[in-house]
């Protein structure tokens, strides 16, 4: 499943913002109407709560293992509309199959979650963002001798766009970086440090309050 699959799912959300925004500016008026090359004005807002799912997919590292593998979770957050600026917070939480198989070892990255600060420029129906801030995942790792689970605490960074299907519901691609930090796990030859990391595409639905 990697990455390109993804990848091009996420660009078909993005893609319809675009032709989105263009229907908001109608079919235009006859000539000379006093109107006629008027600025739409905006209905749309986003300030408010909000909630949704998503899900996808990624790839990342446990030390020099590759990881893949699915994702899908919830999120949910606040949103401040300042002119065409909006300033937020959101916080979400992953089931994750990201994992590596080795010969009679495994490490998956079973959770992952985040606390992030948002800031993004809206065009009516269509937000980009950045989006950075605090992260956690639960790492486990098993062979014949250990099955052993660690919690890592590290850092989210990404950006991503969202679209207003209507006032009430958006749709979201986004990309998200995990650095997650080194631990510690027993295996059948003796201590290692694991440090992971991960990178998730993830499309979503957001139904706002």
């Amino acid at each position: 499943m990697r990455i390109p699959a993804i990848l091009a799912g996420a660009a078909a959300l993005i893609a319809l913002a675009p032709a989105a925004y263009a229907a908001d500016l109608g079919t235009g008026q006859a000539w000379g109407a006093p109107d006629a090359y008027a600025a739409p004005s905006s209905t749309i807002n986003w300030t408010g709560g909000y909630a949704g799912l998503h899900l996808g997919g990624g790839w990342g590292h446990a030390s020099t293992a590759n990881l893949s593998g699915f994702v899908f979770g919830a999120h949910g957050g606040y949103n401040f509309q300042f002119d065409r600026f909006v300033a937020g917070i959101e916080g979400d939480i992953d089931a994750s199959g990201l994992s590596n198989d080795g010969f009679g070892t495994k490490y998956r990255e079973k959770w992952l979650g985040s606390i992030r600060a948002r800031l993004g420029y809206t065009f009516d129906r269509f937000l980009v963002f950045g989006t950075g801030g605090f992260a956690m995942g639960t790492g486990q790792f098993k062979d014949v001798a250990n099955n052993i689970s660690r919690n890592h605490a590290g850092f989210a960074l990404g950006f991503g766009g969202e679209m207003k299907i209507t006032n009430n519901l958006s749709a979201r691609a986004e990309y998200l970086h995990y650095g997650l930090g080194t631990e510690n796990y027993q295996s059948l030859s003796g201590p290692m440090r694991i440090d992971a990391t991960a990178n998730i595409v993830r499309g979503g639905l957001s139904y706002h309050f």
